[in-house]
């Protein structure tokens, strides 16, 4: 003797949970493309990375260093490639320790868009401001 532990599901329940489902899941993919734009707006105005350092975040290993004449991130600058990781974007980045002449040290995000290396603000300078402003 076989007896159902569950009463009968009316069918306008299990239509009314799929309309759910896929109204969460349209808006889900909204927001993705949302976070694309504002991929773009972190970056520095001019985050374009000159040919040289392209070369050198392409094919540096970890804790390779080189000095650059001009840097987005200032002149004279040693950059000491960090680490490298995939963001939350599914973007390669680098993370940077850059020191411009007669400056300190600090950290620059480096991330490939269309197959080129551009300037990332981090994102804990991007939190600090907002806790500021």
């Amino acid at each position: 003797m076989h007896t159902r532990c569950l009463p009968k599901t009316p069918r306008w329940l299990i239509a009314l949970a799929l309309a759910g489902l896929l109204t969460g899941c349209a808006s889900t993919a909204d927001q993705y493309d949302r976070s694309a734009d504002q991929w773009h707006s972190t970056a520095s105005e001019n985050g374009q990375i000159p040919q040289k350092i392209q070369a050198f975040l392409y094919k540096g290993a970890e804790q390779s260093t080189a000095v650059f004449e001009q840097t987005p991130w200032g002149e004279q600058a040693e950059l000491r490639i960090e680490s490298r990781y995939f963001a939350g974007s599914g973007r390669q980045c680098v993370r940077l320790h850059v020191a411009p002449a007669g400056e300190p040290g600090q950290i620059a995000i480096a991330c490939q868009h269309n197959r080129q290396w551009v300037s990332v603000r981090p994102v804990t300078q991007m939190l600090n401001v907002q806790e500021k402003g």
